[in-house]
């Protein structure tokens, strides 16, 4: 039996409209790989080495901590949608020995272009901080984007 003698028991519109669906498959199967080929999964299109801060500033209000300062986005071609900003309270002591106190991360949605910059702001929770027996002390980075 030949290829096309298997199909002789069906009629030429219903053998139209079994190519016409074999075609409109292959077509999106084809077309969704295309899509997949172009766009690099979320995790590898913008990373922390590409955001840079600046005028980062820790100050107190009725609230409890905040920080503000300006975030650029270095990415040369994608936009960055969020980051985690990572915030470490210290205490340091006149020996120059630093002990940490409360660590906080928020990620702030954001909507920065490639080679743009805006401000941004953060409500780190440090409510269960202990009083710093020296200096208080603070470091930050961005540790996640995307």
């Amino acid at each position: 039996m030949t290829f096309m003698e298997s199909f002789a028991f069906l009629n030429q519109r219903q053998l139209y409209l079994a190519g016409l669906l074999l075609f409109l498959s292959v077509s999106c199967s084809v077309e969704q790989k295309k899509v997949a080929q172009e766009e690099p999964a979320p995790a590898a299109q913008i990373t922390p080495e590409e955001i840079e801060l600046a005028g980062v500033r820790l100050f107190r209000d009725d609230a409890g901590y905040q920080v503000e300062g300006q975030i650029q986005n270095n990415s040369p071609k994608f936009t960055l949608k969020e980051f985690q900003f990572k915030m470490v309270m210290q205490d340091c002591l006149d020996t120059g020995v630093c002990e940490i106190l409360a660590e906080d991360v928020n990620t702030i949605a954001t909507n920065v272009p490639a080679g743009q910059s805006e401000a941004f702001q953060a409500s780190p929770n440090f409510g269960d901080m202990p009083a710093p027996k020296g200096r208080l002390g603070w470091h930050y980075a961005v540790v996640a984007a995307r």
